[in-house]
């Protein structure tokens, strides 16, 4: 129950003026103008402070001149002595005017601080202004999706949503809900009898109440007594930390939502059904006319007579679908609508038959914000013109946000690679950074063999990307994912079958030229594999690990060390990387009994994947104090390993480990 209030009170909050997330986005705009306008000030005074310094080095350069004429002077100074104080003060004035290449060397240097202060405030100044245009776009997003959240809260308490699941969860996800979030908040709004209908009923009286309650300054105490006042004694449920339960707590805001600039987006709102004094008669006519229904439109949506006929003609000629028109009826009325049109046309460089499979760009965007978008996509420094439609629909700011973290990282993208991985460029931008922290902790690049970027890699759930390379990095094939990254979007376990099926068969598959290893073409595809082999093959060579599991078990009889292990991935992605000195520990155990690669520890023929080894190091020390680190080192190299028991036993024999 509480649960349900939680989701309920946080949808009411985003669907109101005073946002949570607009209101964030407001104080985030409030900060970077006031640090734009202090940088700008500062920067004005050390520009002025920079203008007196050096018109007192001018000044001092040309006083300098009098040092030059003291040369002529000496032939005249035995005389000069006879004068007195005439010659005491000349003495003086050469004695500063000696000084001044060292006065003009510190107001120079006076200058190069002044100048660097300077830039400096010019920098934030232009950072300041590049922050101003993403919040500018973020929050235009922001308002875009909270009207799509407002026509979904407006469905549902009508009794009849027709949107998906699917939709419901993009929406939510949007205006600051997780994945897991939005699925629990998705059923009460997809079924809002229970719940949603009687919140929103509760909160319309509320608020019918206090706007009826009349204000009264003063009540005498006897009419208190004598009038029969009803008093709402519903106490407020009271709710210890004990009841509140995880699910509420994943519930509120993990953190701040990137999001677009105002889009009045009433247009995806269906109008409700006022009384018109207007005569329609005409416009209906003309409607029918042109083939539509005129009974699905409002007589609201048909305020402006010209710019309806004008919509409605150009919707009919660019054979927009009318189950699309009349879901959107404001559309006839959008006075920009044409202009949009061309907008998408001409500054995307999109066909009309792309705007018949997403009619829904002509309703998601003004047209300023279009163009904003346009001006911060150029910013960012891509082609406007490579971006899918459905990219703009779904929504820009990941897809800026993932495209700037490859940037960061020196990863350049072609205009062809742009265009080609849109859809991965605008995923969720957590697990985007996530997967390529994962492939740059193994040592791994988005770029293939040929210069190609494999970005769909990326696309990939970091914990999944690990467990792949694991695998392979065990098999002794480490090389595969530094030359052939590619892979890694493949079928793993087939991959591996084939290579442990070309070792045992003694088939070459690998060769090593320019310094680079070359895989042979039946590594990475079995039908090319069984082209050579000129016939089909079933392989099934990789072990199952629960059968190495249970044996490692036994090998080192430590039930609650493993009770955990079942937990490791789980616990993915908070283990510590604190325990690196005792992580150094553990492996100095194993002496000279082993060599180091980029990615392997290799204990006689064996290979173990370097970073799933130091990942259960580092995860059972954290736990674990009471036993022996040759128990956990072996575990680390062995668990999962695929390894038979034999295999298992030498590995132990070969460290001495009992």
């Amino acid at each position: 129950m509480n649960s349900t209030k939680s989701i309920l009170d946080r949808i009411s909050n985003l669907i109101s003026d005073d946002s949570k997330i607009l209101e964030d986005f407001n104080k985030k705009i409030e900060t970077s103008n006031t640090n734009k306008a202090k940088a700008e000030e500062e920067k004005k005074n050390f520009e002025e402070e920079i203008t007196h310094v050096q018109n007192d080095i001018d000044d001092i350069t040309k006083a300098s001149e009098v040092s030059d004429r003291f040369s002529d002077l000496e032939a005249y100074m035995p005389g000069l002595e006879k004068v007195g104080k005439s010659v005491s003060l000349l003495n003086s004035l050469k004695e500063e005017l000696d000084k001044i290449p060292e006065q003009i060397e510190n107001l120079e240097n006076k200058i190069k601080e002044l100048t660097d202060e300077s830039d400096n405030r010019s920098k934030v100044i232009k950072e300041s202004e590049d922050e101003l245009a993403k919040l500018d776009v973020d929050i235009s997003d922001a308002k875009r999706y909270q009207e799509n959240l407002i026509e979904l809260i407006d469905l549902s308490k009508s009794g009849d949503i027709n949107k998906t699941r699917e939709e419901v969860v993009e929406t939510l996800t949007h205006v600051g809900f997780t994945e897991k979030e939005a699925v629990a908040a998705a059923k009460v709004i997809l079924f809002p009898e229970d719940d949603l209908i009687p919140y929103f009923e509760r909160a319309a009286a509320k608020k019918e109440v206090v706007e009826e309650t009349p204000v009264v300054e003063e009540v005498k105490e006897e009419q208190v007594e004598e009038e029969n006042v009803t008093v709402d004694e519903t106490p407020e449920e009271n709710v210890s930390l004990e009841e509140i339960t995880e699910e509420e707590i994943a519930l509120e805001p993990e953190g701040e939502e990137i999001v677009l600039d105002s889009v009045e987006d009433e247009v995806k709102l269906d109008p409700v059904d006022v009384v018109s004094s207007q005569d329609t008669s005409d416009i209906r006519s003309t409607i029918e006319s042109l083939g539509f229904d005129q009974t699905r439109f409002n007589d609201e949506d048909l305020d402006n007579t010209e710019v309806v006929k004008e919509n409605l003609t150009l919707l009919s000629d660019k054979d927009i679908n009318k189950e699309f028109i009349y879901s959107y009826p404001s559309i006839i009325s959008d006075s920009n609508l044409k202009d949009k049109y061309d907008f998408i046309i001409n500054t995307l460089n999109k066909t009309e038959e792309d705007i018949k499979l997403s009619p829904s760009i002509l309703v998601s965007y003004t047209y300023d914000d279009l163009d904003k978008l346009v001006q911060v996509s150029k910013q960012t420094g891509i082609d406007p013109t490579l971006i899918p439609l459905s990219v703009f629909l779904k929504g820009l700011q990941s897809f800026f946000r993932n495209y700037i973290v490859l940037k960061e990282n020196n990863i350049t993208l072609e205009n062809q690679d742009i265009a080609k991985f849109a859809a991965i460029l605008a995923i969720n931008p957590v697990d985007f950074k996530k997967s390529l922290q994962m492939l740059m902790d193994y040592k791994v690049s988005v770029k293939k063999n040929d210069g190609k970027v494999a970005l769909s890699l990326l696309a990939i759930n970091s914990v999944e990307l690990a467990n792949k390379m694991d695998m392979i990095i065990n098999t002794g094939e480490e090389d595969l994912i530094k030359y052939y990254p590619e892979c890694l979007a493949t079928n793993v376990k087939e991959l591996v079958d084939r290579i442990l099926f070309l070792k045992k068969s003694e088939i070459p598959y690998k060769t090593v030229s320019h310094n680079k290893v070359v895989y042979q073409a039946f590594v990475l595809k079995q039908e090319v594999l069984d082209k050579v082999l000129e016939k089909k093959i079933e392989l099934n060579e990789v072990l199952d690990k629960d059968e190495t599991n249970n044996y490692v078990k036994e090998l080192i009889q430590e039930d609650e060390l493993f009770e955990e292990l079942d937990k490791l991935e789980e616990n993915f992605e908070m283990i510590s990387n604190s325990f690196m000195e005792e992580h150094k520990n553990v492996l100095k155990s194993m002496k000279n009994k082993y060599k180091e690669t980029d990615n392997s520890y290799v204990v006689g023929k064996y290979s173990f994947s370097k970073n799933k080894v130091n990942r259960i190091i580092n995860y059972l020390l954290a736990i674990f104090n009471n036993i022996s680190n040759d128990k956990i080192l072996l575990t680390a190299l062995l668990y999962d390993s695929r390894l038979s028991k034999e295999d298992m036993d030498n590995v132990a024999k070969t460290l001495n480990i009992k």
